[in-house]
């Protein structure tokens, strides 16, 4: 449990309900209280919440993760950066990574696509490489409740189903066309378990000279930066993976999602 110190005398730290402080536990919020020595604002809250979520920080998928290999004579650069790296001979290295955007997509699902899609491209671009080709791997519920044999899906989230795959598939489409890089792959499957949360993967791959100083560059000090966005944007959809709530609720909260770039800012 947390604890806070008012001139000298304890303090009660007041824990919000789940909801309020965007996704974070009990457990999460003390060490936020500790850290901070004391209660954050709404702002701080916000952030945290972002940050420390499962889209974010893989907070219960990293521990998987690191079980899987990330060395070898070929490892240029693994975890930790933008994108991993691998020699590939006569002087070249490919560049790779693969991100989900799972929950913005199941919030709002072309923009969560779009910039599931523009994140990526976007690693690939800051590790000094060409991208050259996008991959993605998809899973959504029934499209029909005839389709699903368990019979776990009715008329109201195969309808759900419909307008997130559409929704998915156009976001990927109308950034990764927009950009000129060409899906060379991808699959798409389909289960109850899926209904209102999709599965969405995303991957580019790019090519880069293997002198790139900046693969080992050393980190830069710490550095201010102020964060801006218009209208009603916002971290929400990022929160959302740290919460155990009806999609068709979330869906329908509204403004608290990125948006990709408009068309005339990615000179379509």
């Amino acid at each position: 449990m947390a604890s806070l110190t008012v001139e000298g005398e304890p303090a009660p730290v007041s824990i919000a309900a789940p909801v309020e402080r965007h996704g974070l536990t009990e457990a999460e919020y003390g060490l936020v209280v500790d850290a901070l020595r004391r209660e954050p604002n709404a702002v701080e809250l916000g952030m945290f919440g972002a940050m420390w979520s499962e889209h974010c920080a893989y907070k219960h998928s990293r521990p998987l993760l690191g079980n899987l290999p990330s060395r070898g004579d070929r490892v240029l650069v693994g975890p930790g950066e933008n994108a991993g790296v691998l020699d590939i001979g006569d002087g070249l290295a490919v560049v790779f990574k693969v991100e989900s955007h799972n929950h913005p997509s199941a919030v709002e699902p072309y923009q969560g696509a779009a910039t599931g899609v523009g994140g990526i491209i976007r690693d690939i671009f800051t590790m000094g490489a060409r991208p050259i080709a996008l991959l993605n791997s998809l899973r959504f519920g029934p499209l029909d409740p005839s389709e699903d044999a368990t019979g776990r899906t009715d008329a109201a989230a195969a309808t759900r189903n419909r307008y997130l795959l559409g929704g998915v598939v156009a976001g990927i489409a109308g950034y990764g066309n927009c950009i000129g890089i060409p899906d060379v792959g991808g699959e798409v499957g389909f289960d109850a378990s899926y209904n209102g949360n999709p599965l969405v993967n995303a991957m580019c791959v790019g090519i880069a000279a293997t002198t790139r100083s900046r693969w080992r560059a050393r980190p830069a000090p710490a550095t201010r930066c102020c964060w801006w966005a218009p209208r009603r944007e916002g971290t929400g959809s990022r929160a959302q993976a740290s919460r155990r709530r009806h999609w068709a609720r979330i869906a329908t909260s509204g403004g608290r999602r990125s948006r990709s770039a408009t068309p005339s800012s990615r000179n379509c």
